[in-house]
């Protein structure tokens, strides 16, 4: 009887430990978040031009620090961002974010340069 009790007990933590280390597969296959650094980039704009940065892959999603700058996607073009000042001479640094489709984050600090104008 004491051995049939001690296989029985054997057996539960066996399916245990069986059942824990599918769980741990499970979560594995979630993608986690990369704490890297993730660079700043420095971009002046103006009134009168417009700036058009061209992405590694086409872009899913763009965010404006201010209403300071104005930014869209370039017309039949989905890795081309178009960015313009829509303020004169603002002193403030604002900033925008971009991710594209392939996952990647980029972050621009954007300051206002009037010696563009020519």
């Amino acid at each position: 009887m004491k051995t049939l009790i001690k296989h029985g007990i054997a057996l539960i933590l066996l399916l245990g430990i069986h059942a824990e280390s599918q769980a741990q597969n499970t979560v594995s296959n979630v993608t986690t978040l990369n704490l890297e650094k993730i660079p700043s980039y420095q971009i002046e704009v103006t009134y009168n031009k417009t700036s058009h940065l061209i992405f590694p892959a086409p872009i899913r999603y763009v965010d404006l620090g201010s209403e300071f700058l104005i930014a869209d996607k370039a017309k039949e073009v989905e890795n081309v961002l178009r960015l313009k000042a829509t303020v004169r001479d603002f002193a403030e640094e604002t900033n925008f974010s971009v991710i594209t489709e392939d996952g990647r984050f980029y972050n621009f600090n954007v300051c206002y340069n009037h010696f563009l104008i020519k």
